[in-house]
């Protein structure tokens, strides 16, 4: 409430702009610990229902046009098989949300972010693949709650090595599998 006061007096001033910013950050990251915090403390079964991944898909996918345009980075959907599968839509879109957001963070720029949806079983294989600028050292270790990898990820990019450990309990709490490799 003071800073707003002081914008109502100092309406350019690069201070509060950057008080903004920092307030911005810090209450993101709550809310990303609070939700991973929540799913931590889910010990039986999260609510799940027959769910059609495609059209998910496709709609958590234009929520980033924006920021795939700013990022110089093109998302493609190479292949989006008809998928239903038992999920927590809620967690589903998180989860892609999460993945298409750590490609257009971290990848180079001008590349293309290929996203696959098949069927297989009775079960979704997701895939996404875009390029980094430098080989991340410990691959195993991503899904690690607080990993960040110092060579791929600039620290002016933000970031606290949240988001994949998300994804991965999401993963987890739909009884799948998560793989990443370069």
């Amino acid at each position: 409430a003071d800073k707003d006061v002081l914008a109502l007096d100092y309406p350019d001033n690069s201070w509060l702009e950057d008080i903004d910013n920092q307030i911005n950050k810090l209450t993101k990251l709550t809310n990303d610990l609070v939700f991973l915090s929540k799913l931590d403390e889910i010990n039986e079964n999260i609510v799940m229902h027959k769910t059609a991944v495609g059209p998910l898909l496709n709609k958590t996918v234009s929520n980033f046009v924006a920021l795939e345009v700013s990022r110089r980075k093109n998302i493609i959907i190479d292949q989006l098989d008809e998928v239903y599968i038992v999920a927590n839509e809620v967690y589903l879109e998180k989860m892609f949300s999460l993945l298409i957001e750590n490609a257009l963070k971290y990848g180079k720029d001008n590349c293309d972010i290929i996203i696959k949806l098949a069927k297989s079983n009775n079960s979704m294989v997701f895939t996404i693949t875009n390029q980094i600028d430098k080989p991340i050292e410990n691959i195993d270790m991503i899904f690690q709650r607080f990993y960040k990898d110092e060579k791929s990820h600039n620290s002016s990019l933000g970031g606290y090595g949240i988001g994949l450990s998300t994804v991965h309990a999401i993963v987890d709490k739909h009884k799948g599998k998560i793989i990443a490799y370069q």
